[in-house]
């Protein structure tokens, strides 16, 4: 049985944006995947076939109605070529996309 995000979430749910606390939440994470992905111009087929799992359930973890393990938010970002933390840092969606390009 894997690891669940939530717990790692949990230790990084209170970052700095500045000298703003800022939430992290699973829906946050679900929707930077999509924007990096996008950014980089990944279909959802090209990131389920790296990840080997249906297009579906990549479609699920980006809605973010899967529950991520470690492992598999490990291997997102491996896909993704970000780092681990740029899936956890709060950043508004617009800098977030500008910082991938």
């Amino acid at each position: 049985m894997g690891f669940h995000l939530k717990p790692m979430i949990c230790l990084f749910r209170l970052l700095y944006t500045g000298q703003q606390k800022s939430m992290v939440s699973e829906k946050d994470v679900a929707l930077r995947i999509r924007t990096i992905r996008e950014s980089k111009n990944y279909s959802h087929y090209y990131v389920a076939y790296k990840l080997n799992i249906s297009q579906n359930t990549f479609s699920k973890i980006e809605l973010g109605n899967v529950k991520l393990t470690v492992d598999r938010f490990l291997q997102i970002a491996k896909v993704l070529d970000v780092s681990p933390a740029e899936l956890l840092l709060f950043r508004e969606l617009p800098e977030l996309a500008e910082a991938v390009l």
